[in-house]
């Protein structure tokens, strides 16, 4: 019987082992969850023995249970890696019309020829109708439907009118606007910039210089005191 008691904890010692080892093998898999052994003492009786004097028949493994505490969150150049930060799931299904639903953490998605979100099994990434405003009221499943990815995302509008506000210091030198050179900070006072869009949708950005040419009045005036010299396009 002895030998039986320590045998059992051999064996609880190994399963123990087991299991740290597949969390360990699976520690760069995406979503996985770690387990952990659990045991539970076994009770001997016996209609022939005393209880108060008969000893346990030694250990047993209670269950392998999986943790869901949350994991560690890492960074990629995919676009579609999605990870869910707290407790909740992802939502896939094998079809699109199918309600059969499967809940993963998981979240190494990819698009596939039709554009649809997808996992690595081709299963379709699921998610809740959006209003024109950008929010959603839907709460359950059968509302959710998969999720493509539309080919183009709007027709690009080139910028037309820049806004900007500014405040520029009355003290500074006046300087001489003959002189001005951008690539030289000394010939100017003060420069800013911002991003504008062609027709195309491409971006450039529109610096403008200030300088404020001699003879202006230091005192602070609502107008007139400095205007944008010139405007270069990067």
């Amino acid at each position: 019987m002895s030998f039986n008691i320590a045998l059992s904890g051999i064996n609880a010692a190994q399963k123990d082992l087991d299991t740290t080892a597949n969390n360990i093998a699976n520690v760069n898999t995406t979503g996985f969850k770690e387990s952990r052994a659990e045991f539970a003492d076994v009770y001997a009786s016996s209609i022939f023995t005393a209880g108060k004097t008969k000893v346990g028949d030694g250990v047993s493994t209670s269950t392998v249970a999986q943790q869901f505490h949350q994991g560690s969150l890492q960074f990629t150049n995919n676009p579609f890696d999605l990870a869910i930060t707290g407790s909740g799931f992802f939502v896939t299904s094998s079809e699109p019309t199918s309600l059969d639903y499967t809940f993963t953490r998981a979240g190494a998605f990819k698009l596939d020829k039709d554009n649809y979100v997808v996992d690595s099994n081709s299963n379709f990434l699921r998610g809740f109708p959006v209003n024109t405003d950008g929010s959603s009221s839907s709460v359950s499943l059968g509302t959710s439907g998969t999720v493509q990815v539309p080919e183009t995302a709007g027709v690009p509008v080139q910028t037309s009118i820049l806004d900007i506000s500014l405040n520029l210091p009355a003290a500074e030198t006046a300087l001489t606007v003959a002189n001005f050179d951008p690539a030289n900070t000394t010939t100017y006072n003060a420069a800013t910039s911002m991003t504008v869009y062609d027709s195309l949708g491409e971006a450039h950005t529109v610096t403008m210089y200030f300088v404020k040419p001699a003879g202006a009045p230091i005192q602070e005036q609502t107008t007139g005191e400095f205007s944008p010299l010139l405007i270069i396009r990067q």
